[in-house]
């Protein structure tokens, strides 16, 4: 399991209680394809599962279609949702310095967007009950998935391993399981 992360990040928190016969390590998104594909290999018969929020989303997107025979799945976290909290003060911090994250800010992935059909993987996308444009895109353009896992959490504005660590864990065992039914 590889979680990918805008900086600092949270998937931390999760690290504590991971599977017997499972690795987990967190990668920060910003070293990129360079530092992801050396870690893209297969482990005691596993290939990786990509983790990513909102903001990382396009580098999983990107490695599933570069290396498909090297990733095994990608799960997709809605962590910043439409309107929580987080998206409120990423809105405000990327006004201030006018910067903007396409993913987020208005749904699209650029040129992403017409190769989704060309995944293949399992992925799953797990979000809350008011999930940013992005995922509705997904959940229209990945119509070529092996198997497309939809996972909605009631009454949250967005999914964090702080407050969702449970859900997150359940589509996890969930995800992993379909990436070994389709590796057989």
């Amino acid at each position: 399991m590889i979680f990918l992360h805008p900086g600092k990040g949270a998937w931390w928190r999760l690290l504590d209680q991971v599977p017997a016969g499972q690795e987990w390590l967190t990668v920060p998104a910003a070293a990129g394809a360079a530092i992801l594909s050396p870690l893209l290999v297969e482990r005691g018969g596993r290939r990786p599962v990509l983790v990513a929020g909102a903001m990382t989303a396009p580098l999983a997107i990107a490695a599933a279609l570069d290396f498909p025979e090297q990733v095994g799945g990608v799960m997709i976290v809605d962590d910043v949702g439409a309107e929580s909290p987080m998206r409120r003060r990423w809105n405000a911090l990327a006004a201030r310095f006018g910067r903007t994250s396409p993913a987020v800010r208005s749904g699209t992935l650029g040129e992403l967007e017409a190769e989704l059909p060309a995944v293949r993987l399992p992925v799953t996308l797990i979000q809350g009950s008011d999930p940013t444009g992005l995922f509705s895109l997904l959940e229209g353009g990945l119509t070529g998935c092996r198997t497309l896992t939809v996972v909605a959490v009631p009454d949250a504005a967005a999914i964090r391993p702080r407050t969702h660590a449970a859900e997150l864990r359940g589509a996890l065992l969930a995800l992993v399981s379909a990436v070994e039914r389709a590796q057989r």
